[in-house]
């Protein structure tokens, strides 16, 4: 008869952290089931308009204009893109695009790469320089664009390449400066004084040494800057026309029809303006990464 009381004290005189183990990963576990079931929610409620973009771009127009909506294509289709390329000639408009962008990109870097090298490392201008110029970016586009085109009008630079990728790199080079500002300043200082001591001029040093290393980073700015230009309505909206028009004002004159909105038109315009910063994403991972954890070279 002694024998449970025995085993109820064992019981009662066990160590309370052995009793709370279950309770503790029970509570774990129902903390990390919540924590991803928000990044899922999250996740899906940002992908959400990306995927319905895709799907419409794929239906028929009795599928989209449906009540209930049809979310995937029961029917799926090319016939919007071939729509769009044989029919509206979206394919110069995609090559106006990557030039302008492709251009704009080189232009802005040649321009901010100096500037950034200048300030960050000889401190030109002091704070007050560098805080001026990303002043600049603040500016909403909406504030400079009708005296972008009451000065390209007179310059008659309107539906011009070269005016409109002027306007572009006026627009970015604050930006990407700013951008570049960081990555200067804190590259090792050492690196390229031991350039110098070993006969390089600073030129040499630049080119040979800074850049080089560097290339992850500005890389990552040059892609923004492509992808900011290629993503970009007003600007060439105010600036171009039918032979210079790029992918975007392409898209709101498939939505802005003297008969009717033609919404699978302008969803695969949009698909088709977002091909680029995945593609730079997909094959510029590594270079990506190597840029943006630059900041941390010093220690």
């Amino acid at each position: 008869m002694a024998v449970p009381g025995v085993i109820r004290a064992g019981l009662s005189s066990a160590p309370p952290r052995a009793r709370r183990r279950p309770l503790d990963g029970a509570l774990k576990l129902g903390r990390r089931t919540i924590f991803y079931a928000v990044i899922v929610f999250f996740v899906l409620f940002y992908l959400f308009p990306t995927v319905w973009i895709i799907s419409t771009s794929f239906k028929l127009p009795v599928e989209y204009y449906s009540t209930p909506p049809h979310w995937i294509p029961t029917t799926p289709t090319l016939m919007h893109y071939v729509r769009m390329f044989v029919d509206y000639g979206a394919g110069d408009t995609v090559k106006n695009s990557f030039i302008i962008a492709t251009a704009n990109t080189m232009v802005t870097l040649l321009f901010s790469v100096p500037v950034a090298y200048a300030i960050g490392r000889y401190k030109v201008g002091g704070n007050f320089l560098s805080f001026w110029i990303i002043s600049q970016r603040m500016l909403p586009a909406v504030a400079i664009v009708i005296p972008f085109f009451l000065t390209f009008k007179a310059l008659q630079l309107i539906n011009t390449f070269h005016g409109i990728v002027l306007a572009y790199a006026l627009f970015f080079i604050p930006f990407a400066v700013w951008m570049l500002l960081g990555f200067f300043e804190d590259f090792p200082q050492e690196i390229q004084d031991a350039a110098l001591i070993d006969g390089c001029s600073e030129l040499s040093s630049i080119v040979r040494i800074v850049l080089p290393i560097l290339a992850g980073s500005i890389f990552v700015v040059a892609l923004l800057l492509f992808v900011f230009t290629w993503n970009d309505l007003l600007i060439a909206l105010v600036l171009t026309r039918q032979e210079t028009r790029t992918v975007m004002v392409f898209f709101t004159a498939a939505l802005v029809s003297p008969t009717q909105e033609d919404f699978g038109v302008a969803a695969g315009a949009v698909v088709i303006g977002m091909v680029p910063a995945y593609l730079f994403a997909v094959f510029g991972q590594r270079y990506l990464v190597r840029g943006l954890s630059m900041g941390g070279l010093k220690g």
